[in-house]
């Protein structure tokens, strides 16, 4: 038995990195060090026993990526639409906009890892416990990382990445979703509704998101953007009462738990299959305290702040990341490896995003007009690039001049606390 299986069967275990979390950027990180040529001695942990379709993930893209190829539907037409008003259509020669269920993504990497020397994922892993000692403490310490679970298993790190949420984090504003799975028959997949039914309350901005994901299943999703975070049961009867506003001739019911996919695809119009929820921060307030550990994620920054679209943001920082490991693991020796340096966007970017969402936070009743104005006066190629974190600066020029410039002018005499 070589030293490190004796590690791991003593639950004591040494490694070049350890990723804290498995889910969208630990896994994403993950494989793209399993694409280095440089082997990097990583584990994976996930406090997750098992992986199942929690979540949705949509991208736009211009050229085929693996990312791309694992996403079982795309589109070149989606629409904006204000309450009680005509859908914008926008259509692109350039872009698609993909859907990847994230089990296919979560399955994928999981058989990459399998069939990897050098890198472990571990499921049912909650963390207990992170502690880190510097050179300066312990000079010949060249794991200076401690990491312990709740199943008892300790490793010593050379380099931690945390990639899980931070549920404490705050930002500017939250974008509560609550979405369901549905069979809904002969509809049309030409078509998906980004921001339908626009309209503003006493939380905030509000619209509805529909993926027509096959001829008879769409993903319907209820959407805020809120100053506070809206829990999970309220966004859920928001949903359904939206969902039978928009069909109202369609009776709800659930599916069986355990359902075979041959009955799945048989199941009547109205079987919900699936619920998912979220509550992503959008904007991060800086944090003025540090992490000692190396951070990625959502609670880094995966976000685009003015969107809430991340995949394809998270997939350039994990080939960023583990390409800067794979350098840096070449150059040292005995010494403590360096921070990992990343930045997901521009100063510029970031005034303009926070300027954005503070505007809207402060003026929550005119955000179907913000959208509107963008969707009529932009051309499709210039907003995809706006919402998917790839505009440049003529595309900022026209993003200002599309907006109503009262609003954004007095909040930016205002002075508040931003990312």
């Amino acid at each position: 038995m070589t030293q490190k299986s004796t590690h791991h069967a003593n639950k004591y275990l040494e490694k070049e990195c350890v990723i804290l979390g498995g889910g969208c950027s630990g896994l994403g990180l993950a494989y793209a060090l399993s694409q280095q040529q440089q082997p990097i001695d990583c584990l994976v942990l996930e406090a997750r026993a098992n992986y199942t379709h929690d979540k949705t993930w949509c991208f736009w893209e211009k050229n085929a990526t693996p990312w791309t190829e694992l996403a079982t539907c795309h589109w070149s037409q989606w629409s904006y639409q204000e309450k009680n008003q005509a859908p914008i259509i926008h259509t692109s020669t350039q872009w698609r906009y993909y859907y990847l269920p994230s089990i296919i993504y979560y399955e994928k990497i999981q058989q990459v890892l399998k069939n990897h020397s050098h890198i472990k994922l571990m499921l049912g892993q909650e963390i207990t416990s992170v502690h880190g000692e510097t050179k300066h403490k312990i000079p010949n310490n060249d794991y200076p990382w401690l990491i312990k679970t709740q199943s008892g298993l300790t490793v010593k790190a050379r380099r931690v990445i945390d990639t899980r949420p931070n549920h404490h984090t705050k930002s500017i504003l939250y974008q509560c979703f609550f979405g369901i799975e549905i069979n809904i028959k002969h509809l049309s997949t030409k078509t998906v509704a980004l921001m339908h039914d626009m309209c503003s309350d006493h939380h905030g901005f509000r619209f509805n998101y529909i993926l027509p994901i096959s001829p008879e299943r769409i993903l319907f999703e209820h959407t805020r953007f809120c100053s506070y975070p809206i829990d999970s049961p309220l966004l859920k009867r928001e949903c359904i009462q939206a969902f039978k506003h928009k069909f109202p001739k369609i009776q709800l019911k659930y599916a069986p738990r355990h359902q075979t996919i041959e009955q799945d695809s048989l199941s009547t119009s109205g079987t919900v299959h699936r619920e998912e929820y979220g509550c992503l921060p959008m904007g991060l307030i800086q944090n003025d305290t540090p992490s000692a550990s190396d951070m990625g994620g959502i609670s880094a920054g995966a976000l685009r702040a003015a969107s809430g679209y991340g995949f394809r943001r998270i997939q350039k920082w994990a080939s960023q990341t583990a390409r800067q490991i794979t350098q840096e693991n070449q150059k040292m020796l005995n010494s403590q490896p360096r921070r990992i340096t990343h930045q997901y966007d521009p100063l510029w970017q970031k005034k303009m995003d926070a300027l954005f969402l503070t505007t809207l936070k402060n003026n929550a009743e005119k955000g179907p007009q913000f959208f509107s104005q963008l969707a009529n006066k932009l051309s499709s190629d210039t907003l995809v690039r706006f919402l998917s974190d790839q505009s440049n600066w003529q595309d900022l020029i026209k993003i200002i001049w599309s907006l109503p410039s009262w609003p954004f002018i007095k909040q930016s005499l205002r002075r508040e606390k931003t990312v």
